[in-house]
């Protein structure tokens, strides 16, 4: 066999945060129609509400209030062929599905001061393997989800400039579920949920009727996880004592913090071209401990050793007619995991993707937003390394596809 059976450090760590989504790490797509469309190069729009999840400042430049809602699915088709048996896996299809909500308010007749709050899902995955592949005791299914609340003020000093800040309120859970190799018939499953606070911060300005500009940063959040639940099943009676029925565990999750710049250019009357570049601070992951609270099993500790990763995105918006305008943008992002760290529990790599989307208005005040986004990342490949006693290893190579698509409906009052 060429994967060797984890503890339950190594399960856990390598099962939070598998693989790329649509940003590096396990961040997912833009949380929005627009913003999909354009390949998440909106740093510096401001359309409508739900510009405030991307910069804060660009709150400030909206001149009504708007409300939109929305869905957004991704898939991450992940394949292996091992290195030994030449065998492929390939993972089931489950979408992942996250919906959001965008309201700005302005408080003032001048429309200088401009609530907004934004809730929506931008971190996570769903993927399963099949109960047969042959890293099954490194994993089977593993899942993340996460639930942003974000509250945020914006004030425009001048017509051209506006400063934006906020608070990040972070509900997250993980469900991981593997086979304990070593016993036919073992399965060992955990779940845990928690919660973290952060801040964001920015800034819009403007040049003339032609060109913006936006800056934005968001604090790194550390969610707290204290009441997990690790369950062995299957287990011979002899090693109950390595592997108890039931066991609770607190762990740490670490998301990262995030800087975006951006541009804006309305080359025409029709077009308007977007630029944004991202740096994610993924090293802020360097570690994940697992302390069982009744002392059932030892601490465990393990070490990821991200990086930081950048991301570029172009996107261009065409005002085909007055009611219809059509969007498409690119976009390569950097993986956050160094060579020696691809497992089959991180099957991450950089990513080369491109959308397509389009927004049509209906009267004057509604607005409809579609998108579809396709990914492709490099191939990587991994090698077992026994000796690595925290990062579980299996031998072969890994690819990841990925499908995203997205619809908004946006209001303005």
């Amino acid at each position: 066999m060429t994967f060797r059976t984890p503890r339950l450090a190594a399960a856990l760590l390598a099962a939070l945060p598998l693989g790329s989504a649509w940003a590096g790490g396990f961040q997912n797509l833009p949380p929005s129609a627009y913003a999909l469309g354009l390949a998440g190069a909106v740093t510096a729009s401001a359309r409508d509400a739900s510009c405030a999840w991307f910069n804060p400042g660009a709150l400030g430049m909206l001149d009504s209030a708007s409300v939109s809602i929305g869905l957004t699915a991704q898939n991450v088709r992940r394949a292996f062929r091992s290195a030994s048996t030449r065998q492929a896996a390939l993972t089931e299809i489950a979408p992942t599905l996250g919906p959001n909500l965008y309201a700005a308010l302005p408080l003032d007749s001048a429309h200088r001061i401009v609530v907004g709050l934004s809730v929506n899902s931008p971190f996570g995955y769903d993927t399963e393997w099949p109960a047969d592949w042959q890293g099954r005791a490194l994993v089977q299914r593993s899942r993340v989800r996460t639930f942003f609340v974000q509250p945020t003020a914006a004030y425009r000093v001048t017509d051209n400039f506006s400063i934006g800040a906020g608070a990040v309120l972070v509900g997250a859970d993980l469900l991981v579920n593997r086979a304990v190799g070593e016993f036919d018939g073992a399965t060992a499953a955990y779940d845990a949920s928690g919660t973290g606070a952060g801040w964001h911060v920015g800034v819009m300005g403007r040049s003339g009727d032609a060109v913006s500009f936006g800056l934005a940063f968001r604090s790194p959040v550390k969610i707290k996880m204290d009441d997990g639940t690790a369950t062995f099943a299957g287990i011979p009676a002899s090693q109950a004592f390595r592997f108890p029925a039931s066991a609770t565990f607190g762990t740490e999750l670490r998301l990262p913090w995030q800087l975006s710049a951006g541009i804006s250019n309305a080359v025409t009357d029709k077009l308007l071209l977007n630029f944004s570049f991202e740096l994610s601070g993924w090293s802020a992951y360097d570690s994940l401990n697992i302390v069982y609270s009744d002392n059932a099993r030892p601490t465990e500790r393990g070490g990821r050793r991200y990086e930081d990763a950048m991301a570029f995105r172009v996107g261009a918006e065409y005002q085909l007619r007055p009611r219809l305008a059509v969007r498409a943008g690119i976009l390569y992002d950097e993986s956050p995991v160094r060579d020696q760290n691809i497992t089959a529990d991180l099957p991450d790599a950089n990513l080369l993707g491109a959308s397509v989307g389009a927004g049509y208005r209906i009267g004057r005040h509604l607005v409809v937003d579609a998108a579809y986004a396709y990914g492709q990342s490099a191939r990587r490949t991994s090698r077992a390394d026994v000796t690595a006693l925290t990062v579980p290893a299996i031998a072969g190579q890994f690819r990841n596809l990925v499908h995203a698509g997205a619809l908004n409906v946006t209001y303005r009052f």
